[in-house]
């Protein structure tokens, strides 16, 4: 029987030792069930709606998927190595340009990692609240595509402040977002279609009006 991602990703919250899909699983809860949190309830876990829940736009696997690249580059190598060593060596400075958060993991400061995610995506939904709001259909900011658009876009909107483990705050990201011109409207699936090709516009979008690309 084929087990799908969102239960191997549920499954490492019963993991002893620090890895990277362990940490990714400890800020996906951590979003979903923070009240202040953009995505308060907003995160199917297990691959299914929540009973008694509305709204549920993400997949506990989508936001795994996006963070983790920010993390590792060797998923299965850091959970090798946190069961025979329980550390991780410092990266070098263009390996922490690649991965911003991979410092941070490195020094058990997972939660400098959720500070920024939250910040960034406070920033969103406070740039586009209304958009942010509607889980309906027709509106794609709040779903994987927006998602997977904005999430690649962290990293330059990260690097624009620093190139330092820091955390980046609300108003600093804000900033930039005030630079970009789309309007609640403009987030829908006829403008950025399902798939890879509507992330990778948006993140595009992104990175002209804002200036960093």
């Amino acid at each position: 029987m084929k087990v799908g991602a969102q239960v191997i990703y549920d499954l490492f919250s019963l993991q002893k030792t620090r890895s990277s899909e362990k940490t990714c699983h400890e800020i996906v809860v951590a979003l979903d069930e923070m009240t202040e949190s953009p995505f308060f309830q907003r995160i199917k876990r297990l691959g299914s709606a929540t009973d008694g829940r509305f709204g549920e736009t993400l997949s506990q696997a989508t936001v795994v998927q996006g963070l983790l690249p920010y993390i590792t580059s060797d998923a299965l190598a850091d959970r090798e190595t946190g069961k025979r060593f329980g550390f991780w060596d410092p990266s070098g400075p263009e390996e922490a340009e690649r991965r911003i958060f991979r410092p941070f993991f490195e020094r058990q400061q997972d939660e400098k990692i959720l500070a920024n995610v939250l910040n960034y995506f406070s920033a969103i939904r406070d740039k586009w609240p209304d958009a942010w709001k509607n889980t309906g259909s027709g509106n794609m900011i709040n779903r994987t595509n927006g998602f997977n658009g904005f999430m690649r876009f962290l990293r330059p909107a990260y690097l624009n402040f620093t190139s330092e483990p820091a955390v980046i705050s609300k108003q600093q990201f804000a900033s930039i977002f005030e630079r970009i011109g789309l309007t609640e409207p403009d987030f829908n699936p006829e403008n950025f279609v399902p798939g890879t090709s509507g992330s990778t516009k948006l993140y595009r979008m992104l990175l002209e009006q804002s200036r960093l690309g």
